[in-house]
């Protein structure tokens, strides 16, 4: 490659992503496969990043997340590797398809084959032709898709063909007892998120349990102009605030000053509130007023994730290197004004819209929240013993 492709090639790669050859990488090695938002670069300039990259036979392949489109790496297989060509296209279609539907397809399918997780997808992503395509291709592995409706939007469900349910059938009595007994540890749960959860218990996955106790069922009042002024101003740094990006669709906001910590015990605060300008604004005042002591960083969903804001109960999260009253409550006072309600708060509440918990992710793999969905899981079949 020449100095003006080469020019060309780091000047495309750092502005798709500043991590681009890490995720490269990860492809190239088998670790990981990345998606990058497609709004970083055109239409004309992801097809100069395609050209400059064929020489290591790898190239972006459109997809959608959510409604939102994406660029993902890719390998280019250049070489015939089946049988015969009618089995070649079949397995393209049947990896199409599933890429599709999900990146993390064989990990869900094995989930359910090993009896650990059963997962949904959007419907959205495929056509219902698509939907009943795939299911002929997984009908040799005993799978099929199966459409189910939460919150009134429809998702496709890994099913086995001959699945006859982990749960059997509750009495009336027994679901009263299992509400109550969900109600007495989790009492911030919504009375509604948990009868969907004892009603739905036959057909239900932790990592199911995990969503729904996660995200409201009627959507809170926050206008669309509201939660863009407050991202467009949390997205941009000051002199003692520094930003940066989390998984694609978080911005983080962290103190220029970071002091040293002999021993960290992380815990993340939980806010139950309205993402505006105003919040950011008294969330950047505590900030700075910590100086790094006691707050690693707050994040909060890009403006793609309009979703987030309105459904999920802790759509902001703020993490802290150690407990300390002090900045806990310096925090509970500035978010009072934004505060929702203590409604799907799961850890110890710290004032109105606040909770406070370990930070399960380091100890365990999972969030608090993923936690909870396993512990009423386990209830639930406790119960149906």
């Amino acid at each position: 490659m020449d100095q003006n492709k080469i020019q060309r090639f780091n000047e495309l790669k750092n502005r798709a992503s500043k991590n681009f050859d890490k995720y490269l990488n990860a492809l190239l090695n088998g670790t990981d496969v990345y998606m990058l938002p497609k709004e970083r670069l055109s239409d004309r300039e992801w097809r100069e990043l395609n050209g400059l990259l064929s020489e290591k036979n790898v190239k972006f392949i459109e997809t959608i997340e959510r409604g939102v489109p994406y660029m993902q790496f890719s390998k280019i297989n250049n070489h015939d590797t089946f049988e015969n060509a009618a089995a070649k296209i079949k397995m393209m279609r049947f990896n199409e398809l599933k890429n599709r539907a999900s990146k993390s397809f064989d990990k869900y399918l094995n989930a359910l084959l090993n009896g650990t997780d059963v997962y949904m997808l959007p419907k959205e992503r495929l056509s219902d032709r698509e939907w009943r395509e795939l299911n002929d291709l997984l009908s040799e592995k005993n799978v099929k898709f199966v459409e189910k409706m939460e919150r009134g939007v429809p998702y496709m469900q890994f099913s086995k063909t001959n699945n006859h349910g982990e749960f059997k059938r509750a009495t009336a009595k027994v679901k009263v007892m299992q509400f109550n007994a969900i109600r007495n540890k989790y009492p911030y749960l919504s009375d509604s998120v948990i009868q969907e959860i004892v009603d739905n218990q036959d057909n239900i996955s932790p990592g199911q349990i995990y969503n729904m106790i996660r995200h409201t069922k009627k959507k809170y009042n926050l206008s669309r102009d509201e939660f863009n002024k407050a991202v467009a101003y949390g997205k941009t740094p000051n002199d003692y605030i520094d930003v940066s990006q989390y998984q694609q669709w978080t911005w983080v906001r962290q103190s220029r000053v970071q002091q040293p910590h002999a021993k960290r015990d992380i815990h993340h605060i939980s806010l139950n509130v309205n993402i505006v300008e105003g919040l950011i604004k008294a969330l950047d005042d505590v900030l700075a007023q910590d100086a790094g002591r006691y707050i690693e960083y707050y994040k909060f969903p890009k403006s793609d994730y309009y979703d987030e804001a309105i459904t999920r109960h802790d759509p902001v999260t703020i993490y802290l290197s150690a407990r300390n009253r002090d900045i806990e409550q310096k925090i509970v006072r500035a978010v009072a004004p934004y505060a929702r309600s203590n409604e799907g708060l799961l850890g110890e509440i710290l004032g109105y819209g606040v909770d406070i918990s370990p930070e399960t992710t380091q100890k365990y793999g999972m969030s608090v929240g993923q936690m909870v969905g396993r512990q009423i899981y386990a209830m639930l079949k406790n119960y149906n013993r």
